[in-house]
């Protein structure tokens, strides 16, 4: 059985996409994460913003946050497609090539079920290490308490710390038009820059060179009056019900 299969370009890097691109996408909402302590995959708005000002000051390249919204979700897909491709019967992945050795009869028979499996017939997703990151389960670390300090008689019930996760990673992969909600039901309707959200990153002012000129938030809870400004976000803020985008994953993704 001979395969005709398209090299792997084909299929992550349509219109003016780039690896490149890619990766400071990923770099930026990961970091974005983690300097404000957010867990889980829904991305507040702000965040798909700095990352678009990252892009233009790094690569020179102008997106809009909606088009790096899109595209976080194609990586996504991606990573969730290569996850179910190494875990098939018949395929082996050697992590130091970046390769996925299968049969092509095993590689006909894995198309009719993940269709950008043949994405990787030739190579093995080259952002594994970032999406991991991204989209990959946590570890989380059980550690034994062995004392007990009462603190006082007055006791305050403590507040549930429990995570609650809608859909798993193996419903996603199920369904190509199934997807994460981006924003949280409780901004849904409010203003997706609420002062609840405490962004401590950068932005980005135009220099005396005309060129853009990094500068630093202070890490404090961010005020309607006076706050430094986020670069595309428009003068009186934007709201999550906006025409301009829809809230929460698409059902149908555009390249």
């Amino acid at each position: 059985m001979t395969l005709n299969i398209p090299p792997q370009y084909t299929y992550f890097y349509k219109s003016n996409w780039a690896p490149n691109i890619d990766q400071s996408l990923l770099d930026s909402i990961i970091r974005l994460k983690l300097e404000n302590d957010l867990e889980g995959m829904v991305i507040p708005k702000p965040f798909f913003i700095i990352a678009a000002s990252d892009i233009e000051y790094d690569l020179g390249i102008q997106l809009q946050w909606d088009a790096l919204y899109e595209r976080l979700q194609f990586l996504e897909q991606r990573y969730l497609s290569f996850k179910a491709l190494v875990k098939e019967d018949g395929t082996q992945w050697i992590m130091g090539e970046n390769v996925v050795i299968a049969s092509d009869e095993t590689w006909a028979s894995i198309f009719k079920k993940n269709k950008l499996a043949s994405a990787y017939y030739y190579e093995g997703e080259p952002e594994f290490n970032r999406l991991s990151v991204m989209f990959g389960p946590k570890e989380i670390k059980e550690e034994k308490m062995d004392d007990v300090i009462v603190l006082s008689d007055n006791t305050i019930p403590a507040t549930s710390t429990e995570v609650i996760i809608s859909e798993g990673l193996e419903n996603e992969a199920k369904g190509p038009k199934s997807r994460r909600k981006l924003f949280d039901e409780a901004t849904r309707a409010g203003d997706c820059e609420s002062t609840n959200i405490t962004i401590r990153s950068h932005y980005y002012i135009m220099g005396p060179n005309g060129k853009l000129e990094r500068k630093m938030f202070s890490p404090k809870p961010r005020k309607n009056d006076g706050r430094p400004p986020i670069p595309n976000a428009s003068p009186g803020g934007s709201s999550c019900a906006s025409s301009a985008s829809p809230v929460g994953w698409r059902s149908k993704y555009t390249k």
